[in-house]
C-alpha cells in the first residue's frame, strides 16, 4: 500500500489546470442561501416530540461532523500531524465532509493562510482586523475567498480524489441525510442532520471570534493573539487549545497540561495503536516549562510593537517618489518582501523571549538592515536607484520605530542596563548588515 507521504506534489501549469477544476461553479448567493436553510429547517424541533433516540442520533451526527472538520480536515489536511495510507487518507477527506465545512483542499488551504497571516491584517478571519461577527461567519461565506488555493497544499492537490470531493463536497453529506431521512424520518433529519450541523459550525465559529481574542488563557508567548479555554475545548474534542495549536502548529496533540483533556489525541493514539497512521508528531507537553511570566510579558510588547511598525512600514515606502515610479504591482512586490523577513524576525525572535531575552537585543540591532535587504533587486521599473532608494525608507523607518520605542531596552539583560538610562538605549551600536537566521545547535543568532 503505497504511503501519501511518497506521492510528490504539483506545480506551474498542472497546478493551474486544477486550480480551474475546483473553481465554484455556482454564484455565491446560494452559499447564503444554504446557510439559511439550515438555520430555518433547525427550528423544525420545536415541532417535533424529541426521544431518546433523535437525542442519540443528534450526538452521534455531532460527533461524526466534529471529528470530521477538527481532526481530519484540521490535523491531518491543513497540518499533516501523521501520515496514513491513500485509502484512509480518502476515508478522512469523505469524513471531513460531513461537517459540511466544503472540501479537503479548501479547508487546509485557508487555514494554512490563517496560520501564516495570523491576527495581521491578512488574516482571513482576524476578529482584531476584520471585526468579530466576520471573524465568527462572515468570512465563511465571503466569495472573495471561495475557491481553495491550491499553491498552498500541492502535495494534497496530486491525488484525484481529493480534487473531486473538493468539487463536489456536498455528495457525502447530502448521501448521509438520505440515510438518516429513510431510517429515522423527518424528526430524526432535524435533530440529526440539520441541528448537529447547526452546532459544529457555531462551535468551530467560535475558535477563530474567541479564542483570539477576550477569553481564555495563555500557556506560551506567541506572537498572536491565540489563547486556550478548557469549556471550548470540551467541546471542540480539543480544539480550543488554541494557543497550544499555535505554538506547535504540527502537533497532534492540542491539550498539553495533565487536565487539558482532548479527544481528537486520544482518538489519533488509538489509530496509531491500529496502524492506520503513523510517523505522528506531536509537541512535549515539557515545552510548557519553558514558558513565564516575563515571557508573556515581553511576547504582549514585541506583539504590539510589530503591529505599530507594519503600517509605519508601508507609509514610508508609499512616501518615497521613487516608490511611486515603481507602479502598484512593484510595491506590492516590495511590501511582500519587508513582511515576509518580518515575519522571519519574529519566527526567530520567539524561542528566545524565555530563554535569553537579550538575544532579542541583538536581532534588533539587525533588524533594520535585514528588512532593507528584503526590497527585490530585480525590480524591472525604477531599477537600481528605486531599490537603494525604497531600501533607505524601510531602514530608517525601522530604526526610528526602535528607537522611538525604547523597546531595545525593554530586552537588554538587567546587568547590560545598569547605568544605561532609558533615554540613552536609542544611541547603542548602529544594526548589522544580513539576514537574520538561526543556526541549529547554536545559541545566538546568525548573520547570513
Amino acid at each position: 500500500m503505497r504511503r501519501v507521504s511518497e506521492a510528490p506534489g504539483v506545480a506551474g501549469t498542472d497546478l493551474a489546470r486544477l486550480q480551474r477544476r475546483v473553481a465554484s461553479r455556482y454564484p455565491n448567493w446560494l452559499d447564503y442561501a444554504g446557510y439559511g436553510l439550515f438555520h430555518a429547517a433547525a427550528l423544525g424541533v420545536f415541532w417535533t416530540d424529541p426521544a431518546a433516540a433523535d437525542l442519540g442520533l443528534f450526538a452521534i451526527s455531532f460527533a461524526i461532523a466534529m471529528t470530521g472538520a477538527t481532526l481530519c480536515f484540521h490535523r491531518y489536511f491543513a497540518h499533516n500531524a501523521f501520515e496514513t495510507s491513500r485509502r484512509f487518507q480518502l476515508l478522512l477527506a469523505v469524513w471531513g465532509t460531513l461537517s459540511l465545512e466544503k472540501g479537503p483542499l479548501w479547508w487546509a488551504s485557508q487555514h494554512r493562510h490563517h496560520h501564516r497571516y495570523a491576527d495581521t491584517p491578512d488574516d482571513i478571519h482576524s476578529p482584531h482586523h476584520q471585526g468579530r461577527l466576520y471573524a465568527y461567519m462572515g468570512w465563511f461565506l465571503d466569495r472573495r475567498i471561495r475557491e481553495a488555493e491550491l499553491s498552498q497544499c500541492p502535495r494534497l492537490a496530486a491525488y484525484g480524489e481529493l480534487i473531486w470531493l473538493t468539487q463536489y463536497n456536498f455528495i457525502p453529506p447530502a448521501i448521509y441525510a438520505a440515510g438518516i431521512w429513510l431510517l429515522f424520518g423527518w424528526d430524526g433529519l432535524i435533530w440529526g442532520f440539520f441541528l448537529s450541523t447547526l452546532a459544529v459550525w457555531h462551535a468551530t465559529h467560535m475558535i477563530s471570534s474567541l479564542l483570539h481574542g477576550p477569553i481564555g488563557y495563555r500557556n506560551f508567548p506567541t506572537l498572536d493573539n491565540s489563547r486556550n479555554s478548557l469549556p471550548l475545548s470540551l467541546v471542540l474534542f480539543g480544539e480550543g487549545y488554541h494557543n497550544n495549536h499555535h505554538h506547535a502548529p504540527y502537533s497532534a496533540r492540542c491539550g498539553l497540561r495533565w487536565w487539558e483533556f482532548d479527544l481528537n489525541w486520544w482518538l489519533i493514539r488509538l489509530f496509531r495503536r491500529c496502524g492506520l497512521i503513523w510517523n505522528v508528531r506531536a509537541v512535549d507537553p515539557a515545552d510548557l516549562a519553558a514558558t513565564d511570566g516575563r515571557a508573556r510579558t515581553l511576547c504582549r510588547r514585541l506583539e504590539r510593537w510589530v503591529g505599530q511598525l507594519r503600517p509605519a512600514l508601508q507609509a514610508a515606502i508609499a512616501e518615497r517618489p521613487a516608490a511611486c515610479r515603481l507602479g502598484a504591482t512593484a510595491r506590492r512586490q516590495v511590501e511582500h518582501a519587508v513582511e515576509a523577513r518580518l515575519d522571519l524576525f519574529v519566527q526567530t525572535a520567539q524561542p528566545y523571549l524565555s530563554s535569553s531575552p537579550g538575544e532579542v537585543a541583538r536581532l534588533l540591532d539587525r533588524l533594520p538592515a535585514a528588512l532593507s535587504a528584503a526590497v527585490p533587486a530585480g525590480i524591472a521599473a525604477g531599477g537600481g536607484a528605486a531599490r537603494l532608494a525604497v531600501g533607505e525608507a524601510v531602514q530608517q523607518a525601522t530604526a526610528r520605530h526602535i528607537a522611538d520605542s525604547n523597546l531595545r531596552y525593554v530586552f537588554l539583560p538587567t546587568t547590560a542596563r545598569a547605568g544605561i538610562r532609558r533615554d540613552e538605549a536609542v544611541r547603542m551600536p548602529a544594526p548589522m548588515s544580513g539576514d537574520v537566521e538561526v543556526v541549529p545547535g547554536t545559541k545566538t543568532p546568525a548573520l547570513r
